[in-house]
């Protein structure tokens, strides 16, 4: 739900860059880092416990961070 918001939000302010650009640039990005950190779990073969989740939620936090500050930047 939040990410549906936060997506539409992106497109409102940065239509200027394209509407399919801005979408597709930040789903791609946020389900990038995603598939990273699983990825990365996979390999070091941790199991899920307590610290997926808040791992899983901040790589979720930095990676919209991180494509809010690209789409700013080059504004």
């Amino acid at each position: 739900m939040s990410t549906s918001i936060i997506l539409i939000y992106f497109v409102i302010r940065y239509s200027k860059k394209g509407i399919i650009k801005v979408l597709a640039t930040s789903i791609l990005g946020i389900l990038g880092a995603a598939a990273l950190v699983l990825a990365i779990l996979a390999i070091t073969r941790m199991e899920i416990s307590r610290i997926f989740f808040p791992i899983m939620l901040i790589t979720y936090v930095t990676s919209i961070m991180v494509i809010s500050a690209s789409f700013e930047e080059n504004t």
